[in-house]
């Protein structure tokens, strides 16, 4: 399940436990569908997810590049140590860290900070 809201004028998708096989392709609907609203800054809020399979690791690339295709920023947020690594092994975390992504303002700390949970800080 996957849930949408914003905050700072960033839109903030709130990813469900069940971000595993099969592929249901929810975040990439929420992902286009805020993309063709013109939202370009998307925060994925991971802190609900444990696990994920080679099929959501490629979902979650697959968003990224809906984006970048789009002249947007995808990042992600509240990812439990184990998943960092994972998405640190597979190169992903590079892509989506909301820590060194291009975020308008100083609104990934607004988001990710210590209220919400992460220090990122965000790039200009």
């Amino acid at each position: 399940m996957v849930g949408v809201g914003s905050a700072a004028g960033v839109a903030v998708i709130r990813v469900g436990p069940g971000l595993r096989a099969p592929v249901v392709r929810d975040l990439e609907r929420r992902v286009s569908a805020l993309l063709r609203d013109g939202v370009r800054h998307i925060l994925l809020d991971l802190a609900d997810v444990a696990h994920l399979d080679a099929a959501r690791l490629g979902e979650l690339a697959h968003a990224y590049r809906l984006t970048l295709d789009a002249n947007g920023v995808l990042g992600v947020a509240h990812a439990s140590d184990r998943l960092r690594v994972l998405l640190a092994r597979t190169g992903l975390l590079a892509l989506l860290d909301a820590d060194r992504a291009c975020w308008p303002d100083d609104r990934p700390r607004l988001l990710c900070g210590p209220a919400f949970g992460s220090d990122a800080r965000g790039a200009p």
